[in-house]
């Protein structure tokens, strides 16, 4: 079965360990984004900024294909977590 190919290809920078997502502030406290995560958020937020180029925002649902490169040694999953 063939694909077609993607109306919209955006590259976003690699993201943290789905091990480094959270912080764990203390006993009684919420668990919270931490540092690496908020800074991922961050530039893959302004990244596809950049390559939308003006286009207006997605209002509907879409189908997303997530490519990994081949030779990453990371747990595939978790470049889908964050």
């Amino acid at each position: 079965m063939s694909r077609a190919p993607p109306d919209l290809t955006l590259a976003l920078p690699v993201p943290p360990s789905a091990n480094a997502l959270w912080a764990h502030p203390g006993a009684g406290k919420p668990r919270t984004r931490s540092d690496a995560y908020r800074a991922w958020l961050y530039d893959a937020g302004w990244s596809v900024r950049r390559q939308m180029g003006g286009a207006p925002p997605l209002t509907c649902t879409f189908d997303a294909l997530i490519v990994v490169p081949a030779a990453s040694r990371r747990d595939r999953d978790n470049w889908t977590k964050p």
